[in-house]
């Protein structure tokens, strides 16, 4: 995929031979649109120059005519494309690469770029989805499922964004956080114990490795430290 297109009021992305098989309608943060627009929100704040902007807009105001009002998400279309007919059948993923939590940091770094206030209820709807999938894990965790890409941590930190930039909300935030680091704990313990450091080491990277792991604690006990996932936002 390379730079947007513009012709009068249509945007486009512009797509290489090789790509033009993939779905570029998809939601989403890692491998979506809303990804695409906050990459184009930023380059707006850097340089003033309307176009960012308003391509960015365009792409926010397309991936939310997916969102589902029911299940409070944006499908996950990594499949296939699903029409309006079958878009309630389609799957809904909760994390920060595909759903509501990656969605959620798009749409609140819009808001503090344009003080739009629809970009804040999108995100608040978000940050309910990423509230209600949330779960205490088992004792038997694994990084899999912790990973800042894809897991509980990921998720966490998201809500600890969420929380900084002052958004209200229902849900109990501190208990999420205090998941996480029960959960973090239980993994580091679980391998102590049993010796079984081998497999875990050789995944010490940042999104789905335990470097991950490390950098949320440290932006538990540390305000200063920036989200790997919000694209180190200064103020996040």
């Amino acid at each position: 995929m390379y730079w947007e297109f513009r012709n009068a009021s249509r945007f486009s992305w512009v797509f290489s031979a090789i790509e033009r098989n993939a779905n570029p309608q998809k939601p989403g943060f890692s491998h979506g649109t809303a990804g695409i627009a906050d990459a184009l929100v930023r380059l707006y704040q850097a340089t003033q120059d309307e176009v960012f902007l308003e391509t960015a807009e365009a792409g926010f105001r397309h991936e939310q005519h997916w969102f589902d009002p029911v299940a409070k998400n944006w499908p996950d279309l990594r499949e296939s494309l699903a029409d309006s007919a079958t878009l309630r059948a389609r799957d809904y993923s909760v994390y920060w690469c595909h759903g509501a939590p990656g969605i959620l940091l798009a749409r609140l770094n819009a808001h503090a770029a344009t003080g739009n206030g629809d970009y804040l209820r999108q995100a608040r709807a978000a940050l309910s989805t990423l509230c209600a999938h949330f779960y205490a894990p088992a004792t038997d965790v694994d990084l899999e499922s912790l990973c800042l890409y894809h897991g509980l941590v990921g998720n966490a930190d998201i809500a600890l964004t969420a929380q900084r930039a002052s958004m209200s909300t229902d849900c109990e935030l501190d208990q999420i956080f205090n998941a996480a680091r029960h959960a973090i704990s239980g993994l580091v313990g679980k391998l102590v114990a049993t010796g079984r450091t081998a497999n875990v080491l050789d995944r010490v990277g940042l999104m789905t490795g335990v470097a991950g792991l490390g950098w949320f604690c440290l932006r538990l006990i540390d305000s200063n430290t920036p989200s790997v996932l919000n694209c180190l936002s200064n103020d996040r």
